[in-house]
Formats: structure tokens, C-alpha cells, sequence
């Protein structure tokens, strides 16, 4: 199978505090929430598109960037021609 190529254009809203994650070894941290949604057209390998949203729960490092994530979703909604 030929690979495919994807042309996407995404936004994200502006991140949520979720609450506390409880690890029992190590207590509890601060729960993030990012939320995400977009459009998609594949561009080579085949003919497509349509839309695509998600969100992730994450425990952030202490310089803010994704140290885990708890809890996701990602949904890629459309047509194709194979």
C-alpha cells in the first residue's frame, strides 16, 4: 500500500484546568484539558476529506510541556476513495 499524504488545518482551545490527578505513590498533580479540531484533505495517495476533533487530560512537566496523559479522544469523521 502506497503511502498518504494529509493536508490538515487544526485549532486548539485554550487549555482547561481539569482538577487533580491522585497517583498513590506520588500524590496528587494538577489535570490539564486540551481540546482540538480541524479539517483534513488527503492531498496524495488517494482522494478525501473532511473533519477531525479530540481532546487530551495531561500532567504537565514543571516548564508546561506533557509529561502523560490520563484520558484522550480523537475522532476522524469523512470520505474517501480508496
Amino acid at each position: 500500500m502506497d503511502s498518504l499524504v494529509f493536508k490538515v488545518r487544526g485549532k486548539n482551545q485554550p487549555i482547561e484546568f481539569a482538577g487533580l490527578y491522585q497517583d498513590p505513590l506520588y500524590g496528587s498533580y494538577p489535570l490539564y484539558k486540551l481540546a482540538f479540531s480541524g479539517s483534513w484533505t488527503i492531498i496524495k495517495g488517494t482522494q478525501g476529506n473532511s473533519t477531525f476533533s479530540g481532546w487530551a487530560e495531561f500532567v504537565p512537566t514543571a516548564e508546561g510541556h506533557i509529561s502523560f496523559i490520563i484520558a484522550s479522544s480523537f475522532t476522524m469523521t469523512g470520505k474517501w476513495k480508496p
